[in-house]
């Protein structure tokens, strides 16, 4: 297996965890949103639009939260 854990190499581990962070909660508010708009379109179908929209929201956010818990960095030993 290849590592690629460059900013170990560049003495950067901290910035490299931050953008990690900061690129996570951003890809969650990204997916949050795109399921909001098919519950919303879902939704419609069964005659319930903003009903679908908070389900596939909280199912998506519920599902990002344990993401979240379980990512683990690839530099988590130190």
């Amino acid at each position: 297996m290849i590592n690629l854990n460059f900013p170990n190499i560049i003495g950067e581990s901290n910035k490299y965890r931050k953008a990690v962070i900061y690129m996570n909660a951003i890809l969650s508010i990204i997916i949050m949103s795109v399921m909001a708009v098919v519950g919303f379109f879902v939704g419609i179908y069964i005659d319930n639009a903003i009903g679908g929209s908070i389900l596939f929201t909280l199912i998506s956010g519920i599902a990002c939260i344990i993401q979240a818990i379980n990512h683990k960095p690839i530099d988590a030993e130190e």
